[in-house]
């Protein structure tokens, strides 16, 4: 039986959005029955998500434009994102489904069995649960974000601290996969070489969107923090995120994962951590101060690339 998905992303800044929502897509476990947009120029990254949806052979998946504003704060939501360059102007936004949180809503209450995967921040989520809480507490939420072994802010939640909070409060069933899990491994060069020779519906959009990838958002960072020493053959520098195609995974495949259930709190205030999400966990007897969230705290790294590769023939 195929699993109901509603795919949320940020589609089109990291690859590692279209090399999930491909993923999802293609696997044969899997029924994406929408796709909404989040953060920034939504109507731009939901062109790009309807472009790949109808290159990987699905084009009667329903994408809509999001939230492009976190709930609190202001960004720029004309910026282009860097990997909509593949897109061809004019650009008509009439036509473009717009109202994420709405459609989302709509999808779950046909759908009981419904999995949200957010590979974005979680603003559609919060507004969606705003609208409907009790409809949304029936969906499962797998999301990737967070990080709980360093008070680091991962971009996921520190784009919307205000919309974690709410969501890891809203009551929903959550699996949360933290960077102390995704980056246990990467879709490495032979890993992409593996998938892309199979030529598959969208092959040639996904490596153009990889290629553009590397060269206006990997690079400035490359070109910032230096690659990781020891990296003499450039693996690091060929590799792609595996960050969101594993929360897909957890999807599908909770069980090539570790999970604790454990309660993770939003950092909203702090000068230096806004965003830092926080493991409520007693340090004295180790038991969590409640239980919001099935927290991964391994991968089966092996098992997850088989899946992630024999999935998508």
């Amino acid at each position: 039986m195929q699993k109901q998905l509603w795919i949320d992303t940020d589609i089109g800044d990291d690859v590692d959005d279209a090399l999930a929502l491909a993923f999802a897509l293609r696997c044969p476990g899997a029924r994406v029955v929408g796709v909404s947009t989040v953060y920034k120029n939504t109507a731009r990254r939901a062109q790009l998500a309807s472009q790949l949806c109808a290159a990987c052979g699905a084009p009667g998946v329903p994408v809509y434009a999001g939230a492009a504003q976190p709930l609190a704060g202001r960004v720029d939501a004309g910026e282009q994102p860097p990997q909509c360059r593949v897109l061809q102007p004019p650009f008509d936004t009439a036509r473009l489904p717009a109202d994420g949180p709405a459609a989302l809503v709509q999808a779950a209450e046909r759908c009981p069995q419904l999995t949200v995967v957010a590979l974005g921040c979680l603003t559609n989520i919060a507004l969606a649960v705003q609208r409907a809480p009790q409809v949304m507490r029936r969906c499962k939420l797998v999301l990737m974000g967070g990080m709980t072994t360093r008070a680091y802010p991962e971009g996921n939640i520190t784009s919307d601290p205000e919309a974690a909070q709410l969501v890891f409060e809203s009551g929903m069933d959550i699996l949360q996969l933290g960077l102390e899990v995704t980056l246990a491994t990467d879709i490495s060069q032979p890993v992409q070489d593996a998938l892309f020779a199979r030529r598959l519906p969208g092959g040639e959009l996904l490596q153009e969107l990889v290629r553009l990838w590397k060269k206006y958002t990997f690079a400035p960072m490359l070109a910032r923090w230096g690659t990781p020493p020891g990296d003499s053959e450039g693996r690091y520098c060929a590799a792609c995120g595996a960050h969101d195609c594993m929360a897909v995974a957890a999807a599908l495949r909770p069980e090539l994962f570790c999970f604790e259930k454990t309660h993770i709190l939003v950092e909203t205030q702090g000068r230096y951590t806004r965003g830092v999400t926080v493991e409520d966990r007693d340090p004295f007897s180790g038991q969590p101060g409640g239980g919001n969230v099935l927290l991964a705290k391994s991968v089966d790294v092996p098992a997850f690339l088989e899946f992630y590769l024999a999935s998508q023939q």
